[in-house]
């Protein structure tokens, strides 16, 4: 509760849902729908709204010999180097795919 109004307090958007609703009926949760809500913990459950999730980010190394794989930074900055021309570490890969997951804008 206490956590709730501090967040409303610091300008965090705050969601409510009903405590008391038909069987069968969602319980989806609302921005608030005032600047300053009558918070009324009674009837009502709050929440401080999640942030979104952050998409996932790799490198997939598609080596000339071998299958795929996903790298981290590590092995990105091998595949640079061959790139490069440069003498990259063993275990290094031939074309370097950067892959950014997108996600919905309302999951």
């Amino acid at each position: 509760m206490i956590a709730v109004i501090q967040a409303h307090k610091e300008g965090k958007m705050v969601e409510w849902r009903s405590k008391i609703a038909k069987p069968g009926s969602p319980f989806e949760w609302t921005p608030t729908p005032t600047p300053t809500p009558a918070f009324n913990f009674i009837y009502f459950d709050y929440r401080v709204k999640p942030e979104p999730p952050k998409p996932r980010e790799f490198w997939l190394g598609i080596h000339p010999e071998l299958d795929v794989h996903m790298t981290g930074d590590y092995n990105y900055q091998a595949c640079v180097q061959v790139k490069e021309g440069r003498n990259p570490p063993i275990g290094c890969c031939g074309e370097v795919i950067h892959v950014r997951e997108v996600l919905p804008e309302n999951p």
